[in-house]
């Protein structure tokens, strides 16, 4: 059964009939802390929840971070964010989700295998990508959108979308920045790095450019403009900008010749500590953001290039025109070298043998 068009009033929370694994992806269920949907009285407290504490040593309680996702749910309400966890645009609903203590159900979509574009998929996305979030029988996708209509549609992530006009705007002005430019040369950085898309080295070096320009960039803008004079871009506390930008910001750690001004540092430290998104990150699994992370810092270390790597000592360059020899060209190489030395010899012997003539034919002589 597909589901009713976005145009549709929609509706909060609408408790699932029964369990889909027919579209061929994992489905993995997250409950709120507390067991169901919080509250009015409840969501003014949220940040008031204890943390779950650490294996040891036991943590003292910090009422400015917002508690960690629920625990698997068996009964299988609440809405259903189907992502794919690698995709860092997939972690700002799933975010807000956990910070507003939201009973849901995350599907897992397996974008390498094709699961997007599977009828049962399409019939609730025809645009066939993540995330896109299915609340009863109503359907949505694109991350930023997804946000909105989570905090119009429930009472406990109301305040991570502001009402005040001057503060919706600044909100809204910096989604839109995020999405068409922020974003945009992340990716170009980034993605090929990880093996998502191929991107000409001259579109790098220019998204490369405009991200840290010597005329400032799209990062000096985040913190020069967004963030001059408070914590996050929703003031003393984040807000949904905060959750789509900083793990768009992740995406940076494959590129180390890419420096974020130092405010931002401190930017994505603290929203990482307040809304737990360590744990999302460490809870991804073997196939995750933090995988991916390390396969990128792996393929550079096996002879990617890197603008941050230090060059060798001078006795160790390499001639100009002298290439360099891969690993997997060592017995190739080492073939070279024996035919060039066997070479050298047959020339030397062959040498010899002409001197040796000559000297016979001066003494006949």
């Amino acid at each position: 059964m597909g589901c009713a068009s976005s145009s549709q009033a929609p509706r909060a929370q609408s408790p699932q009939k029964q369990d889909r694994n027919d579209h061929g992806v994992a489905e993995t269920r997250e409950a709120p802390a507390k067991g169901g949907s919080p509250s009015a009285k409840d969501a003014k407290n949220v940040n008031e929840v204890k943390p779950v504490a650490p294996a040891e040593p036991a943590a003292p309680h910090d009422a400015s971070k917002v508690d960690a996702a629920p625990a698997a749910n068996a009964a299988g309400s609440g809405p259903e964010l189907h992502l794919a966890r690698v995709s860092v645009s997939c972690h700002g609903p799933w975010i807000l989700l956990r910070a507003a203590g939201i009973e849901h159900q995350l599907v897992d979509v397996d974008l390498m295998t094709g699961a997007q574009m599977q009828p049962d998929f399409l019939k609730i996305n025809p645009a066939h990508c993540v995330p896109t979030l299915r609340d009863g029988d109503f359907c949505l996708w694109e991350s930023n959108a997804i946000m909105r209509y989570i905090c119009s549609a429930n009472e406990s992530a109301k305040k991570f979308y502001p009402a005040a006009p001057e503060d919706l705007a600044r909100t809204e002005c910096a989604l839109d920045w995020k999405h068409t430019v922020l974003y945009k040369h992340i990716a170009s950085v980034a993605y090929p790095v990880l093996g998502f898309m191929q991107v000409s080295d001259a579109e790098q070096d220019a998204s490369k450019a405009a991200l840290v320009g010597e005329d400032g960039g799209a990062l000096n803008m985040l913190a020069d403009h967004f963030l001059k004079g408070r914590d996050y871009i929703g003031g003393d506390e984040p807000n949904i900008a905060d959750f789509a930008i900083v793990p768009a910001l992740m995406l940076l750690r494959v590129r180390e010749d890419i420096t974020m001004p130092e405010p931002l540092f401190g930017y994505v430290r603290r929203f990482s500590e307040k809304m737990t998104y360590d744990d999302v990150l460490s809870g991804l699994g073997a196939f995750g953001f933090e995988a991916l992370v390390q396969m990128a810092q792996d393929k550079k270390n096996g002879g990617k290039e890197s603008g941050e790597n230090p060059a060798p000592e001078a006795e160790d360059k390499p001639a100009a025109d002298e290439p360099v020899a891969k690993a997997d060209d060592a017995d190739e190489l080492a073939a070279k070298e024996a035919a060039k030395a066997e070479a050298e010899a047959d020339q030397e012997a062959k040498a010899k043998e002409e001197a040796k003539a000559e000297a016979a034919t001066t003494e006949t002589a």
